[in-house]
């Protein structure tokens, strides 16, 4: 022990980096990029503290150095190895967190992170929130709250939320988390909904929608909580035209059928699991996208609010059939994560969403092909 202690003592008096003020040493290692973390922990003591602070992370976001990452909810399955048997399949799968850095296009596995079948994921304010989904055992609707510092990758329990359920609806509107529909544990569709502040760990319900709506899509726009499509439970799988947005000013829910789709109803087929809208921010306003990877549409469209009506702009992914998934990196890029024709998991990243449009697939391997879903892109 009196060895252990006169090492670091001489490491504390030598620096982060030996010769170099410590401010300057600082303003030389956050500016080291991400993939490069891991290295950097195994120099000495000193940079494994620092590297596993959030003072260094947060040093990183003044400085604008940061790398994008983007978080999925991935399935992998692995075998079994029975003593004195064959080796035998797991037929349930486990769900973890992949991370995965467009910059230095490298995949990993968050190492701590179980995570619900079907939770939903979003990031605020360096929060990784996990939320929602079914227990893997029992496969009923839960009501657990994951929350995983970005920077350090420590989780812990958050405050549950009211009622449990899954296939719901969920955006962030400025610093708070919304969701609203989806499904209890006897398949009703519910038309409640909750909003949840990650700064002080606490849930508040919202007045109900207007509708059930299961298995029913959001988006943050314009300041407010949109809820698209989804069905009742009178007419399971009856997706239909339409939603209704929470505004946090008035308070209240407002159908959005006529207001923003136009009387002639021309709102995009949205119908999970072969279609998903999003939003683009820009300093103007939000674009609204619907991606249709059906065969009715095979493109994207944007919503034009001055015309009230949607015009195609770009293609769809060529090999993308269904359950497609997006986030948006840095107000500009648009990764998509689906399944091709044959059901293996791929993933596209398209670049440019103002001139070219075009998609660029990336090359996943083959331990992250399975199932993915709830991207959500973040800086660290």
């Amino acid at each position: 022990m009196a060895d252990f202690g006169a090492e670091q003592q001489q490491q504390n008096q030598l620096g982060l980096i030996p010769g170099l003020p410590d401010d300057l040493s600082m303003d030389c290692l956050i500016k080291v990029p991400h993939r490069f973390h891991s290295n950097l922990r195994c120099v000495c003591r000193n940079w494994r503290s620092l590297i596993s602070s959030s003072s260094y992370y947060s040093r990183r976001r003044l400085s604008k150095t940061t790398d994008p990452l983007i978080c999925l909810i991935q399935s992998h399955v692995t075998d079994l190895t029975v003593p004195g048997k064959s080796n035998i399949w797991d037929p349930r799968p486990t769900y973890t967190a992949t991370l995965y850095n467009p910059i230095a296009n490298t995949w990993h596995r968050h190492p701590s992170i179980t995570i619900p079948i079907f939770a939903r994921s979003v990031e605020v304010a360096g929060k990784l929130i996990l939320f929602g989904g079914w227990d893997s055992v029992t496969l009923n609707a839960i009501c657990d709250v994951q929350i995983v510092d970005t920077a350090t990758g420590q989780c812990r329990r958050g405050k549950p939320m009211s009622i449990a359920r899954s296939f719901f609806a969920y955006a962030v509107v400025g610093s708070f988390v919304y969701i609203a529909g989806g499904h209890d544990n006897q398949k009703n569709a519910l038309n409640t909904a909750e909003i949840y502040d990650p700064d002080s760990d606490e849930w508040q319900s919202l007045p109900t929608m207007n509708e059930e709506r299961d298995e029913c899509q959001g988006v943050s726009i314009g300041g407010k909580f949109m809820v698209i499509s989804g069905y009742t439970t009178d007419n399971q799988g009856g997706f239909r035209r339409g939603g209704e947005s929470y505004d946090p000013k008035t308070l209240k829910w407002v159908k959005e059928d006529d207001e923003l789709w136009g009387s002639d109803g021309d709102l995009p087929w949205v119908e999970s699991p072969r279609s998903v809208i999003f939003a683009l921010p820009t300093p103007k306003g939000e674009r609204l996208w619907h991606l249709d990877c059906s065969a009715r549409g095979k493109c994207i469209k944007e919503y034009d609010w001055n015309a009230k009506t949607w015009c195609v702009v770009a293609d769809a992914p060529e090999k993308l059939e269904t359950n497609p998934f997006v986030t948006v990196v840095g107000g500009e890029e648009v990764f998509v994560v689906g399944s091709d024709g044959e059901k293996k998991h791929r993933a596209w990243m398209m670049k440019d969403t103002r001139i070219q449009r075009k998609w660029e697939e990336i090359i996943v391997p083959f331990e992250f092909s399975n199932f993915a879903y709830s991207p959500v892109a973040f800086f660290i």
